[in-house]
């Protein structure tokens, strides 16, 4: 114990000039716990989890008391976190995995392969989708009722591993993750198989790793904003233009679903800090739709003028939500009617038919998604109420819409009763039609007929 803390100290003095002999002490300490802690074929699993529960708090407060003295990033105070780190893992396979494997020979297969390797490295990564889609599944998916069990327990122990361990906030990552990692959690997002001949196949089974949407709009939000150099911010936004792209060509429409979480995460980026004002006319800038039917367009851009079509009309919407009919107990500034005037403005003209254009397609979408926005902010009855009032009820693009006598609209702004004209009325032969009917229910006579 004396060499290690010797060797310890003379470890931490050699890159900081700061008095280190209590951090010495602690560091030993800790690489002495997580060497008691490391898993054997021998090891009991009921007391080693244990042991971890024992030793969690004490670990965690002798390194924060260590990073007040030393650099976080120190190696060696950086080598015991990190190891600790991935017992923590292992800790949770073998808390929530291992009881449905029940096959320890699992457990220390996955020991094995993991603890040579660097956690944020694709062979980390491959080595965890390999043992939960392959082996994990094999073992424990017998008929379909486990599958959903079996479903959650892999998904959560992934999700663990991307955002507490390769996105945690608290590793400094440097110049980056590796550009290999991030394009295998982007093919991931894709539903492609990983590239190699041991991965062909493991697309099929990615919804034991990442099964929800607001899942994998978390990880695509996390491989778009990594931080790291500009080369390979641009690597990153290269292959996912990539995957659009083959997405749309395979599925044939732009509603692909890793277009939808491209989309998804387009929406979440608005800074909250940007003026409002400034907002607006940054989304107006980005908003043409010549974008949207142009063929050599590239798919990542015309998303993004969608983004900026959709953000506008949910902060249209949010703002009708506070003026139009406020709710109790709020009070309505000049500021908020000032804002309301700015978006109508803004929204009003990408809500009008062009000189040779109906209703059809974008545009209605559009017109919809405005509605649906308003709904989810205060409900269908607020909807109805709002259509009737200003701003909404002189817009052009409301009175078009209802000039054109769609159906489902007329009768949402009649409160659902059936619309008040006959659409037969158009019709060449309605009148006389008419006539002979009405004669027939008055008189019985059916010469007219």
């Amino acid at each position: 114990m004396l060499e290690k803390l010797k060797s310890s100290s003379a470890e931490l003095l050699a890159e900081t000039s700061t008095d280190v002999s209590s951090v010495a002490v602690d560091v030993v300490v800790m690489q002495q716990v997580l060497v008691f802690l490391q898993l054997t074929v021998d090891t009991n699993y009921g007391e080693w989890c244990t042991q971890m529960d024992l030793a969690k708090p004490a670990l965690l407060s002798l390194l924060s008391r260590v990073y007040k003295v030393i650099d976080r990033d120190h190696a060696t105070v950086k080598a015991t976190r990190l190891a600790w780190e991935k017992l923590h893992l292992y800790d949770h396979f073998i808390r929530n995995i291992a009881p449905v494997v029940n096959q320890p020979t699992v457990t220390m297969e996955m020991v094995d392969a993991l603890t040579p390797l660097d956690l944020r490295t694709q062979t980390a990564f491959r080595v965890l989708v390999s043992l939960l889609c392959k082996t994990v599944v094999g073992i424990a998916v017998t008929d379909l009722q486990k599958e959903e069990s079996v479903r959650k327990l892999t998904s959560r122990m992934m999700e663990l591993y991307i955002f507490e361990v390769v996105f945690s906030k608290k590793e400094n990552n440097g110049s980056g993750l590796p550009r290999d990692l991030l394009s295998d959690f982007v093919q991931l997002v894709a539903g492609r198989d990983l590239s190699g001949d041991t991965m062909q196949g493991i697309g099929d089974s990615y919804g034991y790793l990442i099964p929800s949407e607001a899942g994998r709009v978390a990880l695509l939000s996390a491989v778009m904003h990594v931080d790291g150099e500009p080369q390979l911010r641009e690597d990153v936004a290269a292959q996912i233009s990539e995957d659009l792209e083959a997405s749309v060509k395979v599925d044939g429409f732009l509603d692909s679903p890793v277009c939808l979480s491209y989309l998804a995460v387009l929406e979440d980026d608005v800074d909250e800090a940007t003026p409002i004002q400034e907002a607006i006319t940054t989304l107006v800038a980005a908003i043409d739709f010549s974008l949207l039917s142009g063929e050599q367009i590239k798919v990542c851009d015309k998303l993004q003028c969608v983004a900026a079509v959709r953000q506008l009309l949910l902060m249209y919407a949010k703002q009708l939500s506070v003026c139009v009919e406020p709710q109790e107990g709020v009070v309505v500034t000049p500021a908020h009617e000032a804002l309301l005037g700015s978006l109508q403005a803004a929204v009003d003209p990408l809500l009008v038919a062009s000189a040779d254009g109906g209703v059809s397609g974008p545009l209605r979408s559009m017109r919809m998604y405005l509605l649906k926005a308003m709904e989810r902010q205060r409900g269908v009855q607020f909807v109805r109420s709002a259509c009737m009032q200003e701003p909404l009820r002189n817009s052009a693009w409301l009175q078009a819409w209802i000039a054109d006598e769609e159906t489902g609209l007329v009768r949402f702004m009649g409160q659902n009763k059936l619309p008040q004209h006959n659409p037969m009325k158009k019709q060449a032969l309605f009148e006389p039609a008419a006539e002979a009917c009405g004669s027939f229910l008055m008189t019985g006579a059916v010469d007219t007929l």
